[in-house]
């Protein structure tokens, strides 16, 4: 329910495991998927918002593109990397060496904290949810340490699949584009 992915579901009209389509903020009212790819409704934030859509004088909205729910992206970003990590290569994946990994993205313990990188050009990931649907999950090791890797349109991210790893400093990641995200239970 979190950008990157909730525009990504809004847009495309994937569902939740319940079957109810996903919603989400904007600066105008909240928009939601109907269920046809790229069709979408909008929840007009007040009557006066609503007469300005009818009447053409706003045509355009702004969504939200930060990172509301930390823990529940950063959790899941471990499982997709966990996942991929064990397709490949299943007997590090089991190993001692991403075990922090796999209990911070089970059960986090209250006061663990894990980091993650998302780089995204806001624009671009709306402009592609329709154009490329191609994604990429790659594992790789830098410096000691292995790190999974997502692309998908307009966004990518990078989390560590082992603890204790710092992050680039500002200097080299340099906002809006690069952020560095902290999740904390």
């Amino acid at each position: 329910m979190s950008f990157p992915f909730i525009t990504h579901r809004v847009f495309t009209g994937i569902p939740s495991k319940k079957n109810s389509m996903p919603s989400m903020r904007a600066t105008i009212g909240d928009i939601r998927a109907v269920g046809l790819p790229g069709t979408v409704e909008l929840a007009p934030r007040s009557e006066r918002v609503e007469q300005q859509v009818k009447s053409g004088d706003v045509t355009q909205f702004r969504i939200l593109a930060e990172v509301t729910e930390p823990l529940a992206v950063c959790r899941m970003l471990l499982k997709i990397g966990l996942e991929q990590l064990g397709k490949h290569f299943y007997e590090v994946a089991v190993s001692s060496r991403v075990e922090s990994a796999r209990e911070f993205s089970r059960r986090p313990r209250r006061g663990q904290t894990w980091r993650f990188i998302l780089r995204s050009d806001p624009q671009q990931h709306v402009r592609n949810l329709f154009e490329n649907t191609e994604s990429s999950i790659e594992i790789i090791e830098r410096d000691g340490v292995l790190l999974s890797i997502m692309h998908t349109a307009g966004v990518a991210t990078m989390i560590p699949l082992e603890e204790g790893t710092q992050p680039p400093s500002a200097n080299e990641l340099s906002e809006p584009e690069f952020r560095i995200v902290r999740a904390v239970c």
